[in-house]
């Protein structure tokens, strides 16, 4: 019997948690060994609606690497680098739900790619693009925060702004929101 070498495939990793878990951290650090001890390319990507970042992806504690913006999965076709080893994603909860399928793709051609995001919204619930992308893999790093109220793991984040009866915007920012543990957390209306 011969064993024949099987083509390689990409590996996904999944970093989720409510705000001021250290999520993009996560991904950073991720990023940085990565690049650092194992001699791998990446390239950073977030959507163009995360507003925290221009040109640049950061953590709370400072670390921080360049990144480029997106708005649709058909600029990303374009922008994806097939030689880099790994493709990675902050504020992934923003993307286009098509990211999916790319990622999916990404992975079987051979590429890692390591993705961080909100895992639920200010109304409890599931971001779909992060369930679906967390469904694709067996590597799901769930962080939690610290309740601002008690202290406890926090699993929730917080809107304290009030929602705009005009139909406008949600100004996302770290003053407008908290992190919460189950006993503490109010899902908005």
């Amino acid at each position: 019997m011969t064993l024949r070498a099987l083509p390689k495939v990409g590996v996904i990793t999944v970093y989720c948690g409510p705000m001021f878990s250290g999520k993009s951290e996560a991904l950073l650090s991720d990023l940085r060994l990565r690049r650092d001890h194992g001699r791998q390319r990446f390239q950073l990507f977030n959507p163009r609606t995360n507003t925290r970042d221009r040109g640049v992806c950061q953590s709370r504690k400072g670390l921080e690497e360049p990144s480029v913006s997106f708005e649709t999965i058909a600029e990303l076709h374009d922008l994806i680098d097939p030689e880099a080893n790994v493709i990675a994603f902050d504020e992934v909860q923003f993307a286009p739900r098509e990211i999916v399928r790319l990622i999916v793709a990404l992975r079987d051609r051979g590429q890692d790619v390591i993705v961080a995001g909100l895992d639920y919204d200010f109304y409890g619930l599931p971001f779909p693009v992060v369930a679906e992308i967390a469904n694709t893999t067996q590597d799901v790093h769930r962080r939690h925060a610290w309740c601002t109220q008690c202290g406890d793991r926090a699993h929730w984040s917080q809107l304290l702004a009030q929602l705009p009866t005009d139909g406008g915007n949600i100004v996302i920012g770290d003053d407008e929101y908290e992190a919460r543990c189950f006993a503490h957390f109010t899902p908005k209306p």
